[in-house]
C-alpha cells in the first residue's frame, strides 16, 4: 500500500462498511416493518445468546487482535511497513464487528424481534467509535512529525 494513499483509503474503506451496515439494517427493517415486535425471545430462540455473545466476542477479540497485531510498529523501521500493518489491524478489527452486526440484523430479519436491534445499535455504536482519526492513526502508528505529514497527517 502507497502510505500517501493510506488516510484516503482507511477512512474510505470505514465509510462503505459503516454505509453498507446502516443499508442492510434498514432494509431489514423495512421488510420487517409489519410484523415486527420487541419482546425478550424465548429461550429456546437460537438467537437470543447467540447475537449478544458473538457482538461482545467481536468487541473483545477484535481489539485482542488489534493490539496483537498494531504492536509490531515498534519493529516497524520504514513508513510503509507501519501503514500496512494499520491497515491489516484496522480491517481484522472492523470485519469481525461487521460480522457480529451482520448476525444481528440476519435474527432481526428472521424473527422481526426488535429486541435484536438493541445489540445492533450497541455494535454500530461500537463501530462509530472506531472510525480512523488523525491522532488515533498518529499514536496507533507510532508516527514521527515527519511520517504524519508524509500521511497528511496534522
Amino acid at each position: 500500500m502507497n502510505p500517501s494513499n493510506f488516510k484516503k483509503i482507511i477512512n474510505l474503506l470505514y465509510t462503505m462498511l459503516a454505509l453498507g451496515m446502516i443499508a442492510f439494517t434498514a432494509v431489514t427493517f423495512y421488510l420487517t416493518i409489519n410484523d415486527q415486535h420487541f419482546n425478550i425471545p424465548a429461550t429456546s430462540d437460537t438467537f437470543l445468546f447467540l447475537v449478544p455473545t458473538v457482538i461482545l466476542l467481536a468487541i473483545v477479540v477484535g481489539n485482542f487482535l488489534f493490539q496483537k497485531l498494531i504492536r509490531a510498529v515498534n519493529e516497524a523501521k520504514m513508513l510503509q511497513q507501519k501503514v500496512t500493518i494499520g491497515f491489516t489491524s484496522n480491517i481484522v478489527r472492523f470485519a469481525l464487528i461487521e460480522g457480529a452486526i451482520l448476525l444481528g440484523v440476519i435474527a432481526l430479519l428472521s424473527t422481526a424481534n426488535l429486541f435484536y436491534m438493541v445489540f445492533i445499535v450497541i455494535g454500530f455504536m461500537y463501530f462509530i467509535s472506531l472510525k480512523p482519526t488523525d491522532k488515533k492513526i498518529k499514536r496507533d502508528l507510532m508516527l514521527s512529525h515527519d511520517e504524519a505529514q508524509e500521511l497528511g497527517i496534522m
